[in-house]
């Protein structure tokens, strides 16, 4: 597949976005593992795995920081979706961009 530098950077600024965010908790030995998917239309991210409910606080206090652009908003701004999903005790977040192949 061929697709343009921009989506690859993208995503790149999306997954460091959310590993440099100080308010996230990584579960058990605190190594972060990461998922790439490369799809025909897209690329999926996988990142965890985060212990449960860490995400979704990250979220809300970088919402809530002053004259700071939330998390969220910066990945919904980045990626075409964002999804945190349970995993037993944990959450992994998952990280899909869109892309339109070029032509060759």
């Amino acid at each position: 597949m061929e697709m343009s530098y921009d989506a690859l950077d993208d995503l790149q600024l999306a997954i460091s976005s959310l590993l440099d965010h100080e308010d996230l908790a990584t579960a058990g030995s605190h190594d972060v593992q990461l998922r790439l998917e490369v799809g025909d239309d897209q690329l999926v991210a996988s990142i965890g795995s985060f212990t449960s409910g860490s995400v979704d606080r990250a979220f809300e206090r970088s919402a809530t920081a002053g004259g700071e652009l939330g998390l969220r908003r910066l990945l919904d701004t980045i990626v075409d979706a964002v999804v945190v999903e349970p995993d037993g005790d944990n959450e992994w977040v998952t990280l899909t961009k869109r892309v339109k192949a070029m032509a060759s």
